[in-house]
């Protein structure tokens, strides 16, 4: 795989302040089996053709999974899961999938473990229903040394660097984020560290980060918060991955709904329901 598309807006700041801030309730209908841990939930989504990825941890198992959903009027049906790939046999295990995003055919998502480690992955999604790792070589592992990191949320674009395009990945951990690059025909391999930045404000709630770039070649990235209490907000950055640095553009208070998994149905053999 090496398409690389990224997103390019003429306005950013506008699209920003054009959000709803009061947002929609979506019904998410299947079955899918939880493990009643805590720790296990639904954290990433994103949009491919006529369905929606959401990225779920598994606590209990070797790996988390990927659920697609169909969108359509109604309540969303789930369509299919995709189990992600088992990084280890051993512990730790990488169960936990977080804040993902698109690029082009490929979802990138990151998966950590419970101990300071994480992997990301990059996965085809060029047909939803039948979902692939990209590139097993491709994975970025964040096990060793100074990376030896936890990773809740990637974001991905293109930027200029060095006066050329090039692939932006930012991997954000509780207020870090680690910046790395690659060229575009090499995506998804050959990432290079290049810069890690502090969020601003001490900020470490963000459950995604996304990258865009706008048709000036300026990069931005968009954080949304879902607290433990309940408090859901978006914030918008400006982006200098070279220098390493976040600049707080704008912040806006969101009403909204969680997707929650309910309570187990009696007559499945642990399964839940998406709601």
């Amino acid at each position: 795989m090496n398409e690389v598309t990224g997103s390019s807006l003429p306005d950013v700041k506008a699209v920003f302040d054009a959000i709803p801030r009061v947002g929609l309730d979506t019904t998410f209908a299947g079955m899918v089996l939880r493990d009643n841990n805590g720790n296990t939930h639904i954290q990433g989504l994103a949009a491919q053709g006529d369905y929606l990825l959401l990225t779920h941890s598994d606590h209990s198992r070797k790996s988390g999974r990927l659920l697609i959903v169909r969108r359509q009027n109604g309540p969303q049906a789930l369509a299919a899961e995709y189990c992600l790939p088992i990084v280890n046999q051993n512990e730790p295990f990488f169960f936990h999938a977080g804040g993902c995003q698109m690029f082009g055919q490929c979802l990138v998502v990151p998966v950590e473990a419970d101990s300071p480690a994480s992997v990301i992955l990059f996965l085809d999604v060029s047909d939803p229903l039948n979902v692939r790792e990209a590139d097993t070589a491709a994975r970025i592992f964040r096990v060793e040394g100074n990376f030896a990191k936890q990773a809740g949320a990637v974001g991905i674009t293109t930027f200029i660097h060095n006066d050329e395009s090039a692939c932006l990945l930012a991997v954000h951990n509780r207020g870090e984020v680690d910046f790395y690059w690659t060229a575009p025909q090499d995506f998804p391999r050959g990432f290079q560290f290049l810069a890690t930045a502090r969020v601003p404000q001490e900020e470490k709630e963000h459950q995604a980060l996304c990258l865009l770039t706008d048709t000036a070649n300026h990069v931005y990235a968009i954080g949304l918060n879902r607290t433990a209490l309940g408090e859901d907000k978006i914030l918008l950055y400006e982006v200098d991955a070279t220098a390493g640095e976040l600049t707080l553009v704008a912040e806006r208070q969101l009403t909204t709904t969680a997707v929650i998994l309910s309570r187990p149905d009696p007559t499945s053999d642990g399964a839940v329901a998406l709601s």
